[in-house]
Formats: C-alpha cells, structure tokens, sequence
C-alpha cells in the first residue's frame, strides 16, 4: 500500500495538476476574451475612420451595439475615474483615484435609488 507520505506527496501533486489546468483553463479564456476585444476595436477603427472620409455609414446592428457600448464603457470610465489619466504608479494615488470613484457611484447609485422610490411611489 501507500505511506502517508506518497499519498501526501500525490494529493499535493495532483491539486498542483489540477490548479494547472485551472490557471490554463484561464489564460484561454482570457486570451479569446482579449483577441474579441481587438477586434472590437479594430472594427470601431475603421468606422471611425469610414466616417471621416466618406461623412455617414452604414453599420450592422452588432456593429451598432459595439459602437454604443463603447460609447458607454468610456461615459461611465469618464465619469467615475476621471484622475485615471493622470495615474503614475502610485499606490496611494491609486487608492485615492478608486475610493473618489466607489463615492462617487455609491452617490449615484444612492440619488437613482431615491428617485425611483418618489416615482413608485406616484
């Protein structure tokens, strides 16, 4: 049979194996969800540029919604990590830039709480 030791050593082997195949498991995703992302943005590229030269075009409806939640993704970034242009590595600058940021939506999100409690309660 098995020491305590060998089967110790094969526990310990195997959830290193299998936090592997948890780590690669990851990368990919996080590869095909980085590879998506460009083209996303190779598509905006060259809408924005098509827009340029020729004034109006037509999009796809996927497109259309790519260009929109661009648009929103930089609204709210605009909105609520203002100072994030400016960040040069600090971490207190850091902490400060997101801490402005978390107040800011908990402001937000608390004012958008209230105001759809009057309107409920019309």
């Amino acid at each position: 049979m098995f020491s305590s030791q060998s089967e110790f050593d094969l526990r310990v082997f195997l959830s290193s194996y299998s936090d592997a195949l948890h780590c690669l498991k990851q990368s990919a995703d996080k590869s095909t969800l980085r590879k998506n992302y460009e083209n996303i943005a190779n598509r905006l590229t060259i809408y924005v540029k098509q827009k340029k030269m020729f004034g109006e075009v037509n999009i796809s409806k996927n497109e259309e919604r790519d260009i929109l939640a661009f648009q929103y993704t930089h609204y709210i970034f605009l909105k609520y990590l203002p100072d994030f242009d400016n960040f040069k590595g600090n971490y207190e600058q850091l902490q400060t830039i997101l801490n402005n940021s978390f107040n800011s939506l908990s402001s937000d999100f608390q004012l958008y709480s209230q105001q759809s409690q009057q309107y409920k309660a019309r």
